[in-house]
């Protein structure tokens, strides 16, 4: 149209940018920003190895709780096997629940979901003929909510267990860039050669929850079926959000985005260090802990509580101290025992941490007096 206008160069420059406003402001097709696209395999291939964008493909997405939503309702149905972690990222917990599958709980140590126990239900599994997994969720880099990160060895057994009994890898990885390793962990994508990793990675842990921007990478045909799930659900992702986040990425360049998340980085681990320095001083003989090694939070057992609910839901809450009862990661009633907790170090400034854990400290204390 503009090439058959006889304008100026400023016109068709001004005209230009009006059709471009003006298709911010009604639906996108679908979530095709090629700008975008094009940027974020660039990020793909340069963090997680070249990926073959024949069979493979990147679709903008809604935050990174869209995709998993849409990857859950397009592998299960009731009484579909599906693996995932124990503890597990509630809102996963939340997804997979109405569908009524049939869940395996693979239990966590330090360093993330535990093979052993995963090579034995899945034997167990053949061994009875019954239905075998067809999917497997994992939070493989700071999982929520221990903040552990799976090791390369160990994710090549899982991998390796999922070719052999054949079932996809669902790989959530929000908190991948704020990992506190040497190195940057290697991911199942990294290491996916027969189109079994579904990932999904956000925006939201390092640039702007608002802008409400993830994406996902999968083999084509799976794409695609998630690509429908939106045509019934969200429609599309925002237009000026994606346009925001491309501006962003081409002003920073390469370097640039790197550059970002070195800081991001340094920013987390200034709060976990901060936290952790605070645990130590006032929770070293009352609780245990790990200490993350990525993410934003800190799994806490609370020594001599057998159910934390009630006293992290109205003995803390009643003081102004907010954690989180382990309850709500292992999909148990708060009738069930229970003896951790999740602290988060987001948010909080340091005054904060060292108020909040001498607080949790004289609370346990004085809840452990009342149990006696």
């Amino acid at each position: 149209l503009i090439k058959n206008i006889k304008l100026t160069d400023l016109l068709e420059k001004q005209f230009k940018q009006y059709l471009f406003v003006i298709m911010l402001l009604i639906f996108f097709l679908i979530d095709r920003y090629g700008p975008l696209i094009s940027q974020l395999q660039e990020i793909q291939d340069y963090t997680h190895g070249a990926q073959d964008w024949n069979s493979k493909g990147v679709m903008v997405t809604t935050g990174g709780q869209e995709p998993l939503f849409a990857s859950l309702q397009m592998c299960l149905n009731p009484g579909i096997t599906i693996i995932i972690p124990r503890p597990l990222y509630p809102g996963c917990l939340n997804a997979i629940t109405p569908i009524n599958p049939n869940i395996i709980a693979i239990d966590q140590d330090k360093d993330g979901l535990r093979v052993d126990h995963l090579q034995e239900q899945l034997e167990i599994c053949r061994n009875k003929g019954g239905p075998l997994p067809k999917v497997m969720y994992i939070n493989p880099t700071a999982c929520n909510p221990s903040g552990m990160t799976v090791p390369l060895d160990r994710k090549k057994v899982i991998y390796n267990l999922a070719c052999e009994y054949n079932f996809l890898i669902l790989e959530d990885d929000p908190y991948y860039f704020l990992n506190f390793l040497p190195k940057d962990p290697e991911s199942f994508l990294s290491i996916d050669t027969e189109g079994r990793v579904i990932r999904m990675d956000s925006f939201s842990k390092i640039l702007s929850s608002g802008l409400r921007i993830g994406f996902v990478t999968a083999p084509i045909p799976l794409l695609r079926r998630i690509e429908l799930h939106k045509l019934v659900s969200t429609m599309h992702t925002c237009g000026v959000s994606q346009v925001i986040v491309n501006k962003l990425l081409t002003h920073w360049g390469k370097q640039g985005f790197e550059k970002h998340i070195t800081q991001v980085k340094a920013f987390y681990r200034k709060k976990k260090d901060c936290l952790i320095d605070a645990c130590s001083r006032h929770l070293k003989d009352l609780a245990e802990w790990e200490e993350p090694t990525c993410g934003m939070f800190i799994w806490v057992k609370i020594k001599g509580l057998d159910n934390v609910y009630n006293f992290a839901t109205k003995t803390c809450i009643g003081k102004h101290l907010v954690i989180i009862p382990g309850h709500a990661f292992l999909g148990i009633d708060p009738s069930m025992p229970c003896s951790y907790v999740r602290l988060s170090y987001s948010l909080a400034e340091p005054w904060e941490v060292e108020k909040g854990c001498k607080l949790l400290a004289d609370l346990i204390r004085e809840e452990l007096k009342i149990k006696k």
